[in-house]
């Protein structure tokens, strides 16, 4: 088997990522209640805490995304439904 290169992380960069991913899907959960009137069973993208494009279709919020800000990096996607659901595991 032929050697596979390296792939090589800024381990700051994948971090500071990842702490944008965290905070997006924190203020995603903080505005639930308003989204849910403004955005039901739409998916959501979010940058910088900020909603950049919404749409009902996964693929087609996608493409357009990609089209207009390239690096999906500092994107967070999110599905909001109608109502809350609790989930007992």
């Amino acid at each position: 088997m032929a050697d596979q290169p390296k792939i090589r992380f800024d381990e700051s960069e994948v971090l500071a990522l990842i702490r944008n991913k965290r905070r997006n899907a924190s203020w995603v959960q903080e505005q639930m209640p308003e989204l849910r009137k403004e955005y039901p069973r739409k998916f959501i993208a979010v940058k910088d805490r900020e909603i950049v494009d919404s749409d009902k279709s996964f693929d087609a919020l996608l493409r357009r995304v990609r089209r207009r800000q390239g690096d999906l990096g500092a994107i967070t996607f999110e599905f909001i439904s109608e109502r809350e659901y609790i989930y007992v595991l």
